[in-house]
């Protein structure tokens, strides 16, 4: 794993990680991912038992939403109340 930060914003979830360069850089996960809503206010950050994490929150119309790191440092997006 790699230490980062996750915070919603007006645009979407900005994803705040250092890069190969040992910048910080902050990528805009709801941009990135086809069909991602953006979290809407609090996120709660979930590290599973394979170290891959789990970012979810509630989107503007009250759903479950996740971001998920998956191998290879690909995120996915799932909305679980729909």
């Amino acid at each position: 794993g790699y230490t980062f930060g996750a915070a919603p914003s007006e645009g979407g979830l900005l994803l705040i990680r250092r890069n190969v360069n040992n910048a910080w850089v902050a990528e805009n996960l709801t941009a990135i991912i086809p069909g991602a809503s953006p979290i809407a206010g609090d996120v709660t950050v979930l590290i599973e038992t394979s170290g891959l994490a789990v970012v979810a929150g509630l989107d503007t119309s009250g759903d479950l939403v996740i971001y998920r790191q998956n191998a290879g440092d690909v995120w996915t997006f799932h909305n679980i109340t729909v």
